[in-house]
């Protein structure tokens, strides 16, 4: 919905994460009832992020509460502080801290490049090698209880060397 005003409104698309806050309010701009779509338009985003990070905090809270028998409002309000307490400098990188570079990226762009370039690849590395030699006998059994006994030696092949070997040489050709 965003790319193609941005090139119908002639705005440059490296513009990054605040391309959405450029791009629509001139889209609405143009609109009849824009204000009112855009006053809707900008509240279920906000619900969108809210829910999101409730599905990404969730994981989080559910490890605290398992392991370390914390009850989950408390397991919850140290997540939230924790994550609002981190995301302090990103939050300033285009304001405070935008003279502030590590490595040569600001706080924010440093949290994008580690998170999509460094966290994500070596999260799917380590499911696929755990889903294919650390918890095989157990993949295996679920599988075959699926019914899914024929696809099982491919399974093994692609969870413990193909996808690990993909991995790793797209992760090597992005940094």
């Amino acid at each position: 919905m965003v790319l193609p005003a941005v090139f119908a409104f002639g705005i440059d698309p490296s513009a990054g994460p605040g391309l959405t806050f450029i791009t629509m309010p001139a889209i609405f701009s143009q609109m009849p009832f824009g204000q009112f779509f855009a006053v809707m338009f900008f509240l279920l985003l906000i619900f969108a992020a809210i829910t999101s990070s409730v599905s990404l905090l969730e994981p989080i809270v559910a490890f605290l509460i398992d392991e370390f028998n914390i009850q989950r409002q408390k397991a919850t309000l140290m997540t939230c502080v924790a994550v609002f307490t981190l995301s302090i400098p990103a939050a300033l990188s285009f304001g405070v801290l935008a003279d502030f570079h590590i490595f040569g990226k600001n706080p924010f762009d440093l949290m994008d490049y580690a998170a999509s370039n460094v966290m994500m690849p070596a999260g799917g590395l380590l499911a696929a090698l755990f889903a294919g030699w650390a918890i095989w006998p157990r993949v295996q059994a679920s599988l075959i209880a699926q019914d899914a006994a024929r696809i099982l030696p491919a399974f093994r092949a692609i969870c413990a060397v193909v996808a690990p070997i993909v991995i790793c040489v797209i992760w090597a050709h992005n940094l």
